[in-house]
């Protein structure tokens, strides 16, 4: 997620077709939360949760 080339665009690259379980985007957010400026780290993740299924886990 702090790369533009490496993971998050990999997701925004296949969205529509992945999902992510409640519990890794919960993890998500508390991982960027412990950064001392996680600003742009949660509008990332809030970015992506735009563009994959949400699967309740």
């Amino acid at each position: 997620m702090k790369r533009p080339g490496g993971l998050a665009h990999r997701f925004f690259q296949h969205g529509g077709n992945l999902r992510v379980p409640t519990i890794v985007l919960a993890e998500l957010y508390a991982g960027a939360r412990k950064l001392p400026s996680p600003d742009r780290l949660l509008v990332a993740i809030s970015e992506l949760t735009r563009e994959v299924a949400i699967l309740d886990s």
